[in-house]
């Protein structure tokens, strides 16, 4: 993650938001808030986390975003398709 903040220290901003998990995990936040912060820090870069995701507009988008299994597949062999 450091080698990431190193390139980008020559701009005056920088977004980091890290995509990989839908909910709020603790060793991302740690890894954010904690060891990139200081990496950031040594090179004269203010970071910020984002807000924590279980917002009510995500919850909201997050069943029309997911596949499911059709009403007939009880065995679970149904495809999965999009509401």
């Amino acid at each position: 993650m450091e080698g990431s903040l190193v390139q980008a220290s020559r701009w005056v901003r920088h977004v980091v938001c890290p995509i990989g998990f839908v909910a709020d995990h603790r060793e991302v936040f740690y890894h954010i808030d904690f060891e990139a912060r200081a990496g950031a820090n040594r090179r004269g870069i203010a970071l910020r986390g984002t807000r924590p995701l279980q917002r009510p507009p995500f919850i909201k988008a997050l069943p029309r975003s997911s596949p499911t299994r059709e009403a007939s597949g009880a065995s679970g062999d149904a495809p999965l398709t999009r509401p």
